[in-house]
């Protein structure tokens, strides 16, 4: 069986709970980013800052477990380098391997589209979405 966990990354920041997760069949992983900004993280109390995120995404990549991700956009205190710094953080987790686009289940996505106000926002590899089935939200979205 396959599982994972809804999670926070101020939760696994340490080596013994993140084995731990691994070793209990844990293969993945969903944590907020929000925003990759600690004024936004602070503005959100969010009680984890962009060093907790970074150390906690080192740890799951070392061992094996993948990640999900949420982002938040058209926060009043958002900037344009902060936006840039959380999209130039998911990027180079995900080139990475680590940081996985998820469709399933497909209810996910049917959320987030219907939140979006005025724009949304998609980061994934279209040529991969291209071949998903013709069912999948996410290629109906392309």
């Amino acid at each position: 069986m396959v599982f994972g966990s809804l999670n926070r990354f101020n939760h696994l920041d340490k080596q013994e709970i993140v084995k731990a997760y691994k070793e209990a069949g844990f293969v993945y992983l969903y944590c907020s980013i929000e925003q990759f900004d600690d004024k936004a993280l602070a503005e959100m109390k969010k009680r984890q800052g962009t060093q907790k995120i970074s150390d906690s995404m080192k740890l799951l990549s070392q061992n094996e477990l993948m990640v999900g991700v949420s982002l938040l956009y058209g926060l009043p205190y958002e900037t344009d380098e902060s936006i840039k710094a959380t999209l130039d953080f998911t990027e180079k987790w995900v080139k990475e391997g680590t940081i996985k686009w998820v469709e399933d289940p497909p209810n996910l996505i049917n959320v987030a589209v219907t939140r979006a106000r005025d724009a949304l926002f998609i980061i994934a590899d279209f040529e991969k979405c291209k071949s998903r089935p013709p069912e999948s939200i996410l290629r109906k979205l392309i």
